[in-house]
């Protein structure tokens, strides 16, 4: 469940970067780690549910999407598009594995494969924009 929350900071920070590299905000770190900070408190005091991790993330997943879908705007960079379908894809995962359709171990199946997809498109956009930054 940390991990899930690392993995939430870690977007968000990426966000931050693709959204203005040039700016090295201590207010926005400050949010941020905040945010990571309530989270882990929660998890390890109070409630570790799949639900509390999507909660978690989703903020996330919305901010790094906005980041994305702004670049491409700006750029007409494919991979920054690609990128947020990937995170569309991710979301979708975890609607389906919460709206209970299919029964637990067929959700799970569902949510990990589809969750894989979009992973993978976030690291192919990773590194396609890796290699622009180097360029």
């Amino acid at each position: 469940m940390l991990g899930i929350g690392v993995t939430a900071l870690a977007a968000t920070q990426a966000a931050k970067e693709l959204l203005d590299p040039k700016v090295k905000s201590a207010f926005a770190d400050l949010l941020i780690y905040g945010a990571f900070c309530i989270y882990c408190g929660v998890v390890l005091f109070i409630n570790s549910s799949f639900l509390i991790a999507i909660l978690g993330y989703v903020p996330a997943i919305f901010i790094l999407g906005f980041a994305l879908i702004k670049n491409y705007f700006r750029t007409r960079s494919k991979p920054f598009l690609f990128g947020f379908l990937g995170l569309s894809v991710i979301l979708f995962a975890s609607a389906i594995q919460q709206a209970k359709i299919l029964d637990a171990s067929q959700r799970n199946v569902m949510y990990h494969l589809l969750q894989a997809v979009g992973l993978f498109m976030i690291f192919t956009t990773a590194r396609a924009t890796e290699e622009n930054v180097r360029s």
